[in-house]
């Protein structure tokens, strides 16, 4: 990296990453040993609180949202002028959907495609990347409904595409399910594990539509979830199982679900025993019709506003390229190096 960027001498170097990747600190530390400013876009919504360490902070950063502006202000000690709030790419599609489109007969369609029970309030439960035993915590939501304690419910459970082994068996197909429906577009990537697989999105949007609630360990579904106006229930207590820092439970701490936490719509179930109870008060919020206010609440987390979210990125480009020429760290022939997750590039 070094080498290249002593060779084409850029003033800016741009790196983007959605996980945790050495190329990337690497890349900054050795941008700014040649002269040039350095802009960083984390696409994890907690790269930079709990993912990442840089030997030379960058310049510059581009985050999702206020919040994670003021994560980054406080762990960097940027400036408010060196940090700013385009939202996420990814979420547009979210957006474009819930304006775009009839939702109910979306979610008419979708029931019927899955073989849903019409009528039934729809609990999905997403599952988790890191380790987790799902199975019997999802066999005591069927038993609670089954019961009549959650009356007129159904689960719909989506395990995560590309979820981390786990540390006992955890099959859906070892207990006897009544109210359970399996998402069928998961199969292959529940069968065999640990290969990945990426799954439509077309259909993940219309879930989200067709559910009332969303439960889940700790994890970035239960924002996706609420930007479609949906009670989340977050499960925090330990599955007796895995332990240590790929846990689920390493998770509950970090900074970046702080904000999610102090929200009314959402519900933290930190002790098995409150697991009824958890649920029903979800239910119970969803039945008040609070969309529009939930989706409000995560504009704190996820910023957007009437510009398509490419102009947002070029208007930040624009204020960076002024600060460098304020500065004269750019020049006519100014050039852009750029870090993705594989290998850098550069161009004028």
């Amino acid at each position: 990296v070094y080498q290249q960027l002593k060779v084409h001498r850029p003033d800016l170097l741009f790196a983007s990453v959605s996980g945790s990747s050495q190329i990337h600190y690497d890349a900054v530390t050795a941008a700014q040993r040649v002269g040039a400013k350095t802009v960083f876009m984390p696409m994890s919504w907690d790269n930079i609180s709990s993912k990442i360490f840089f030997a030379n902070v960058p310049d510059f950063v581009i985050e999702r949202g206020e919040q994670n502006v003021k994560i980054t202000k406080d762990i960097m000690g940027l400036s408010s002028n060196n940090v700013f709030k385009v939202g996420v790419p990814h979420y547009e599609m979210y957006y474009d959907y819930l304006e775009n489109s009839d939702l109910e007969k979306r979610k008419e369609v979708f029931f019927e495609e899955r073989g849903l029970p019409k009528g039934k309030r729809i609990i999905l439960f997403g599952g988790s990347f890191r380790p987790f035993h799902e199975a019997p915590l999802l066999k005591e939501i069927d038993d609670l409904i089954e019961s009549g304690v959650l009356a007129n419910c159904h689960i719909f459970y989506r395990p995560h595409p590309e979820r981390m082994k786990r540390d006992c068996t955890d099959d859906i197909g070892d207990y006897n399910f009544q109210h359970l429906t399996f998402d069928e577009e998961m199969r292959a990537a529940y069968s065999k594990r640990g290969l990945g697989y990426q799954p439509s999105l077309t259909n993940f949007l219309d879930l989200y539509n067709a559910v009332d609630i969303m439960v889940s360990p700790y994890s970035s579904v239960m924002v996706e979830a609420g930007l479609f106006g949906k009670p989340v229930v977050g499960i925090s207590f330990p599955d007796g199982v895995h332990f240590g820092d790929s846990s689920v439970q390493a998770m509950v701490t970090r900074e970046h679900f702080r904000h999610l936490k102090q929200l009314d719509w959402f519900t933290d179930c930190d002790n098995s025993k409150q697991l009824a109870d958890s649920l029903q008060r979800s239910l119970a919020i969803a039945n008040e019709n609070r969309r529009e206010g939930i989706r409000k609440d995560l504009e704190h987390i996820v910023f957007r506003d009437n510009l398509e979210y490419s102009d947002r990125i070029i208007n930040c480009f624009k204020q960076i390229v002024a600060e460098m020429s304020e500065e004269g760290s750019q020049n006519a022939n100014s050039s852009v190096f750029v870090a993705t997750e594989s290998k850098i590039m550069a161009s004028k």
